[in-house]
């Protein structure tokens, strides 16, 4: 288990205990990572693609960390998954990226409905991801 699957599990770990005790805040942060996380960890470890390669593969040279594996993940996910499947799995990343946003970066009041609703967005798109790559 690389180090990146690692800290994949224990984020969406701390995501469940943070809603447990009400802290939904920063469970919502934990779930994004968690996904995002384990997104890094196929990408060098099982595609085995780095940084710069998605850069130039991709013709986008100013990606910031977070966007270059994103999008990275979502490039080899062409392939692999059908239309409906994919922009599932997009439409679903952004939605979960919004929420972490607005949990990291506004003063909006996060309730435990889009905290969990975080989580079940973060365990969706690791299952795929499980599922594509065998991880």
């Amino acid at each position: 288990m690389s180090e990146f699957e690692n800290k994949s599990s224990q984020n969406i770990i701390a995501a469940q205990v943070l809603i447990e005790e009400a802290l939904f805040t920063p469970s919502i942060h934990c779930s994004y990572y968690s996904c995002l996380q384990l997104c890094k960890h196929v990408l060098k470890y099982i595609i085995k693609i780095s940084d710069q390669q998605i850069k130039d593969e991709l013709g986008k040279p100013n990606l910031k960390s977070h966007e270059l594996i994103r999008e990275g993940i979502l490039d080899n996910l062409k392939g692999k998954l059908n239309d409906k499947e994919y922009m599932n799995f997009n439409s679903t990343f952004n939605s979960l990226k919004r929420s972490r946003e607005m949990a990291d970066y506004t003063e909006t009041d996060i309730r435990r409905e889009l905290a969990m609703e975080s989580v079940e967005k973060s365990k969706s798109l690791t299952a795929i991801i499980k599922r594509q790559y065998g991880t």
